[in-house]
């Protein structure tokens, strides 16, 4: 039995004209990122492409193992065997 490794997407965005985008109206003491996402996830990236450069990463995130606290002391061992053997 293989254990299956989850992954996520994240977008980094980059400022490359950031007084322009001040002018456009993100700013609240600088760039209001949250504003400028919203926008680009809600299709205005064609628009602020001059000015933003979207970046795409993959994380790969740790696999998360549940143990019933409830089981029994020998299931318990039995899961302590299983866990040494996958480490």
């Amino acid at each position: 039995m293989g254990l299956i490794k989850s992954g996520m997407l994240k977008d980094e965005i980059r400022i490359l004209i950031e007084n322009a985008l001040m002018d456009l109206g993100y700013v609240k003491f600088s760039i209001d990122m949250d504003a400028l996402k919203v926008d680009i996830n809600a299709g205005k990236a064609d628009e602020l492409k001059d000015f933003v450069e979207v970046s795409t990463t993959y994380s790969v995130l740790p696999v998360k193992i549940k143990v019933n606290k409830k089981r029994s002391v020998k299931a318990l061992e039995q899961t302590d065997e299983i866990l040494e053997k996958v480490a």
